[in-house]
């Protein structure tokens, strides 16, 4: 860890070097250049890297080859400069500021991790030692409880775990499903499909997708906002609850004005943090 912190700004300052040498080599007076284009340049070479992006003239330059130069500069230099811009100088400064954002995750994530190694390395010796003690005692986590169930009844059509139980189910009710983890789910979902061949069996299943952003239990959000694609059209009917009876008119229409909002400047957020593009190459 202490090695990607190390080399990740390397790659940053090498072709921010590489740029400022072929201007230096190029014998252009830099004062023809944009306010804050150099500096942005230096400040890549010479520091360590920040998340402090570039500023409202570097985007120009970076949006437009023909931003670099102010009015200033001659007409015979602005063509000499102009063709080093747009034969190489753009395309370096665009990788510069693609290696800063790589560069930045990598090195905070770095430094993050090595903040706190001292508390996970306690963690992990605790986790060991209360294994050990359990073990010691013949005793069992009842957090364990799913990975073990998941491990009894893996590659099992009908899990013994469940064959007396099955027996006596006929209709199965889930509330607060939106708090299922992925484990816990695919545990139930056996039992539940025992339940659902029988005839005259009706399941329910009651949750709210948006309060899955407390992740309880690790509580899988994804489950029930795609429920509809486990099971087949026949097995299942969604019905959207559109009446809230638990708040006052007021609070109710903030909410939905709140977070309709909230929705438009994430993805906002994520789009401008190349988040999206990454997804899409996946």
């Amino acid at each position: 860890m202490r090695k990607i912190r190390k080399e990740s700004p390397k790659k940053v300052k090498e072709q921010a070097g590489k740029l400022l040498q072929k201007i230096s080599d190029a014998g252009v007076d830099t004062g023809y250049f944009i306010k804050g284009l150099c500096g942005y340049i230096t400040k890549q070479f010479e520091n360590e890297p920040t998340d402090d992006g570039p500023s409202a003239n570097v985007l120009k330059c970076l949006d437009s080859p023909d931003n670099w130069l102010l009015k200033k500069c001659p007409a015979g230099e602005k063509e000499r400069i102009n063709a080093l811009i747009s034969e190489s100088w753009y395309d370096d400064l665009l990788l510069l500021e693609q290696y800063r954002k790589e560069c930045w995750k990598e090195y905070q994530s770095s430094n993050l991790t090595l903040k706190h190694l001292s508390q996970l390395r306690l963690l992990h010796a605790i986790s060991e030692a209360v294994d050990e003690i359990n073990k010691d005692t013949n005793r069992f986590m009842l957090s364990n409880t799913q990975s073990l169930l998941s491990t009894l009844m893996k590659d099992t059509d009908t899990p013994f775990v469940f064959e007396k139980m099955g027996a006596y189910l006929k209709h199965i009710m889930i509330d607060e499903f939106q708090d299922t983890s992925t484990i816990q789910w695919t545990n139930f979902r056996k039992l539940l499909d025992n339940c659902m061949a029988q005839i005259e069996s009706h399941n329910l299943i009651v949750g709210d997708v948006k309060q899955s952003i407390y992740r309880w239990r690790q509580g899988d959000w994804k489950l029930l906002n795609n429920i509809e694609h486990d099971f087949s059209e026949e097995q299942i009917k969604i019905e959207p609850l559109e009446t809230n009876y638990r708040s006052e008119e007021n609070i109710i229409r903030f909410n939905n004005a709140f977070f309709t909002q909230a929705v438009i400047q994430t993805v906002k957020e994520l789009e401008s943090d190349d988040i999206k593009r990454c997804f899409s190459a996946d």
